[in-house]
């Protein structure tokens, strides 16, 4: 029984792998007895030690060179080739893929070939073409490779090394810092190009002519250089805006001028790449104030070193600040700017802030400033006033009194000591009456009557 649910479990997988040849059978160094049927063919049952094995190597075989290059951070990402070993067919590094398509997605994730530049397995006039796993030394013990290839007459070029990265930062970047070196281990009597690209989508492409290296033809090609002859590039891609999870893509395509026999071997090597954070910010005015407050900018900016910023008057920007001179460097987030170009200016002002990092990307952002007062003298508002008379006096008999009011800048409130009622105690203002009801508990009292009125400055 255990025998038959491995056998289901492999049938299963094995359906899967459609790159696999089919076989008749499957064998091992220990078979069980009993065939079983899987899927209309015969197989012989493997036991559990080594149905394990085969699983794993399959699993391992399907997806090795699938991973990206993860940039998980503003530091750099390095690749040196080292790990693909010895092997002439090595695995390639995570993200990187070859072949004579410019297409991410239609490159293959090995070497053809192995071929140091000295010693057992060294290269020579007559070597194959192909793509190398390529050793500075002993092909089957120098642990410095490099990818590259070697064109002839059937393994033609156009040739590509292309490699997908993966934005795992969190955060948006907005430009990379790349670096790597060409190197050249056999001469050839042709010509060859290589130039570099970068994209967003694996298959569309945009020239980045800084990591482009020509080599002319030499005059044979039977010189082996040991150690390999080495060409540093270094460029930033700026202006980018590589969401979080997104991907990005490099591409190194090598040509042969006219043909593609008598090749020279040439790989990459000693691959950097760092992430910038994407230069985003915003920009608040908050206006000048009386007496004598200046009008300042807060600038909320990324919380990253290797900023600075400048100012300048009108809609665009008009300074010269670049990445190596001018600016004002950002000390803390949010930066906060209290001098602008022209002191004192207009109300209505209008100012371009420019921000910029290390490697030279920039934002610019417009603000206007409504108001920067200079020297001002505040001023209070007219004081409050009421009056409040009454010409009725104590007249035998009465059962109310009529109180004249006049009230200014302020609204009046009025109350009595009396257990009569008044007709209103709000006196709005201008001029009015209110009438006062007597009470039977009045009588013998001396009737006091108080208007109040606030004072909006707090006097």
């Amino acid at each position: 029984m255990e025998s038959s649910r491995q056998l289901f479990l492999l049938c299963r997988f094995t359906n899967k792998l459609k790159h696999k040849r089919e076989r008749n059978h499957i064998f091992s160094n220990k078979v069980l007895s009993h065939p079983l049927s899987c899927v209309g063919r015969t197989v012989q049952v493997l036991s559990s030690k080594f149905l394990s094995v085969f699983l794993i190597s399959q699993i391992a075989f399907v997806f090795a060179g699938r991973a990206q290059m993860a940039i998980s951070g503003f530091s750099a990402v390095t690749q040196d080739f080292n790990g693909m070993g010895s092997s002439g067919t090595a695995t390639l590094p995570a993200g990187f893929r070859v072949g004579s398509s410019t297409t991410y997605s239609s490159g293959t994730s090995a070497t053809t070939l192995a071929a140091g530049s000295t010693g057992t397995g060294v290269l020579s006039g007559s070597s194959s073409g192909g793509t190398y796993n390529f050793a500075s030394g002993i092909t089957g013990t120098s642990t410095d490779r490099a990818l590259g290839f070697l064109t002839s007459g059937s393994f033609t070029s156009p040739r590509s090394i292309m490699l997908e990265i993966s934005n795992t930062t969190g955060k948006t970047i907005g430009s990379l810092s790349i670096s790597f070196d060409y190197e050249k281990y056999r001469s050839g009597s042709r010509a060859f190009d290589w130039t570099f690209f970068s994209g967003t989508d694996g298959s569309t492409w945009t020239a980045q002519t800084d990591g482009n290296q020509s080599y002319p033809a030499d005059a044979n090609n039977t010189v082996i250089s040991n150690p390999p002859l080495s060409v540093s590039k270094s460029l930033n891609i700026t202006g980018l805006n590589i969401a979080p999870n997104e991907k990005f893509y490099l591409r190194w395509t090598i040509t042969g001028v006219g043909g593609s026999s008598n090749g020279q071997a040439i790989g990459i090597d000693n691959f950097s790449v760092t992430a910038t954070e994407r230069v985003t910010f915003t920009a608040t005015v908050t206006d000048g104030a009386c007496p004598n407050v200046a009008p300042f900018i807060t600038l909320d900016v990324p919380a990253a070193t290797g900023y600075k910023y400048d100012i300048t008057t009108g809609t665009s920007y008009s300074g010269s600040m670049t990445a190596a001179a001018g600016g004002t460097a950002i000390t803390s987030d949010p930066q906060t700017e209290t001098v602008f170009p022209s002191t004192p200016a207009a109300a209505g002002s209008t100012y371009t802030i420019r921000l910029i990092n290390a490697t030279g990307e920039f934002k610019d952002t417009t603000v206007t400033v409504l108001g920067i007062p200079g020297n001002c003298t505040p001023t209070c508002a007219s004081p409050p006033s009421v009056d409040i008379s009454s010409a009725d006096g104590c007249k035998k008999g009465a059962v109310s009194l009529s109180i004249s009011y006049t009230a200014a800048n302020g609204t009046a409130t009025l109350s009595s000591n009396g257990a009569g009622s008044l007709s209103t105690t709000s006196l709005a203002a201008g001029s009015g009456n209110v009438t006062y009801t007597l009470n039977n508990s009045d009588k013998g009292k001396k009737l006091r009557f108080i208007a109040v009125i606030a004072d909006p400055d707090g006097g």
